[in-house]
């Protein structure tokens, strides 16, 4: 009976962190307690990923480009608490970096040439999709360098790194995941996020530990949808490394 009362009470609370009705007090208090309960973590999947099907029904095109980074944030966390909830307290291991990264059909329609940009990145997605993956960086290199707009450019940077991450070709998508920093003073936040902690999963992925850490911090330090998923694996590397010098 109390079992069903617990369960039900933290679903309710996840019900309620999805939709964006929580403090950053409940959150941590929330993420202490399903860190130990895979039951709650499957439940977080599942709300999460029918909130995403809603959401597109609704005309997702009209909402602002935070809302699309949630659910994606969502994704990120899941993933990397369903590794690390598994670590023994008395391990040194240091946390595995995301196996793939979803590619992004969603964009704010409040950007200029929305439709054209769309069209560009759907057809990319459908190319390397059917097993294209040149056919789809050489659509996107070729428009990467016809335009001077910096948006567009990190925009495709980004989307270019996730078809080499995915591909387990870390170091290609280290180099376009790190010029979009190039840019980082005329790129929106977000953005900028995603490229720390993409390129920072990408140097985990080729064992270069320090620069992971530090660019995780970079995307700590931006204290945006990133921060708090950054600061987990931040956490992760120093208690390993503590451990390892005892």
């Amino acid at each position: 009976m109390s079992t069903n009362k617990d369960n039900n009470d933290i679903e309710r609370k996840i019900d309620q962190y999805v939709n964006g009705q929580l403090s950053e007090e409940e959150i941590d208090n929330l993420w202490a307690e399903m860190i130990q309960s895979q039951e709650s973590m499957d439940y977080l999947n599942t709300t999460a990923n029918l909130k995403e099907v809603v959401g597109r029904k609704k005309n997702v095109y009209r909402r602002k480009v935070w809302m699309y980074a949630a659910a994606a944030v969502i994704v990120l966390i899941l993933a990397i608490v369903g590794t690390m909830q598994y670590m023994s307290p008395n391990t040194s291991a240091i946390p595995s970096p995301i196996e793939n990264i979803e590619l992004d059909y969603y964009r704010s329609a409040e950007a200029v040439n929305e439709a054209d940009r769309d069209k560009v990145i759907r057809n990319a997605i459908e190319l390397y999709n059917n097993d294209q993956f040149k056919e789809a960086v050489d659509l996107l290199n070729k428009e990467r360098s016809n335009t001077s707009d910096v948006s567009w450019i990190a925009e495709l940077d980004i989307t270019l790194g996730t078809f080499h991450y995915n591909e387990d070709k870390f170091d290609e998508a280290a180099f376009y995941f790190a010029d979009v920093i190039n840019y980082k003073d005329q790129v929106d936040v977000l953005t900028l996020e995603k490229a720390y902690w993409y390129l920072g999963n990408s140097y985990l992925q080729m064992n270069q530990l320090s620069k992971a850490e530090r660019t995780m911090e970079k995307a700590y330090e931006l204290n945006g949808a990133y921060s708090r998923v950054a600061k987990s694996f931040l956490n992760a590397i120093a208690d390993a490394r503590s451990k390892q010098s005892l």
